[in-house]
């Protein structure tokens, strides 16, 4: 496995970036649809909003430090970048679903 050039790296860091950002935006729309802009059960998505935005950050900074250091990446490896993202992304559709499904059952 030869090493994958640094304009793919880049390039794949940012698609995964900007996919992240659009899938957790998304579905915080999504949620101050449903649960309405101004209700408490909204207002409390904020954190794990923030923390979605801040684990797809830190995996961007730490990705784009390690190429300027000089880590060599392989196409194996390279295939692992997306787990940070992945991660964030199913960490807030989780809150998200949980909140609405406790709001549900509180309004019922």
């Amino acid at each position: 496995m030869g090493k994958v050039p640094v304009e793919v790296i880049y390039m794949d860091i940012f698609l995964y970036l900007t996919i992240t950002i659009v899938v957790v935006t998304g579905v915080d729309l999504f949620a101050k649809f449903k649960l309405g802009k101004s209700s408490l059960g909204y207002m409390a998505l904020k954190v794990q909003r923030y923390i979605a935005y801040l684990i797809c950050s830190a995996a961007t900074i730490l990705f784009v430090v390690s190429i300027f250091a000089g880590l060599e990446v392989s196409q194996s490896i390279l295939t692992f970048f997306g787990v940070p993202y992945f991660t964030a992304w199913v960490y807030y559709l989780t809150a998200v679903f949980r909140r609405l499904k406790a709001e549900r059952i509180r309004r019922l």
